[in-house]
């Protein structure tokens, strides 16, 4: 908000589930929400970012499994 700011985290095993919520005002602007859950529950609200489904994309690609990075 205006008068302060949130900060939280979420490891990247415990990450369930990305969504995206947009609104048509919002798509237009082609800005959005990432949507964060972790054990059935909306863990982190990531809100008015320029390229959710960047974002989203990016969040799914750290949790698969990557060989090279073990």
């Amino acid at each position: 908000g205006y008068t302060g700011r949130e900060i939280g985290a979420v490891a990247l095993e415990h990450i369930e589930e990305v969504d995206i919520r947009q609104g048509p005002i919002a798509d237009f602007l082609a800005i959005g929400t990432v949507l964060v859950r972790s054990r059935g529950e909306t863990a982190l609200r990531l809100r008015g970012l320029s390229d959710p489904y960047g974002a989203k994309q990016r969040i799914d690609a750290a949790r698969r499994p990557n060989p090279q990075r073990l």
